[in-house]
This record gives C-alpha cells, structure tokens and sequence, in this order.
C-alpha cells in the first residue's frame, strides 16, 4: 500500500478519504415485532400471527377465528384509530 506521503513525493494526487456509505445514509430503522396484535372484529389481543418486513402476514384470532390480516392492528395504531 502507498501511504499518501509516497504518493504526494512521487506527483501523483492521494487518493480521496473514503467513508462508509452506512454511516452516511443510516438505514431507517425497523419497526420491531409487537408482542401481541388487536383483533378489530372483537377488539381482542391476539398472539398468534407472523411479522415480516414491519408488517403483519398471518394472524388468527383465537376469540372471534378472524384471519383477515387487514383486521389486526398493532397497538399503537388502534390507539390512533380510536382517538381520531
């Protein structure tokens, strides 16, 4: 390897500071897992479903047997659901 002194003796230009692209553009953060989901059929916690991608895939509501995935929620959005 050149040190940017062996470069600068011999006329050429070192070569440009580098930097990490991920510590220059962070990557959004995920949105964790929930622990449990709200049923909107019955407005029951549910635990059973799956998460991928900061999103509901599978879910399954053991008091009303929905499995409509666009009926769960996360709590937080069934708080702003019912305070709007």
């Amino acid at each position: 390897a050149i040190s940017r002194l062996g470069a600068w003796f011999r006329g050429s230009q070192p070569a440009p500071v580098r930097r990490c692209y991920a510590a220059i553009h962070p990557k959004e953060t995920a949105v964790a897992r929930p622990d449990y989901l709200i049923c909107l059929n019955c407005e029951a916690p549910t635990y059973v479903f799956e998460w991928e991608d900061d999103e509901v895939t599978e879910a399954y509501c053991e008091l009303c047997t929905s499995e409509e995935v666009d009926q769960f929620l996360t709590q937080e959005d069934f708080d702003a659901l019912i305070e709007a």
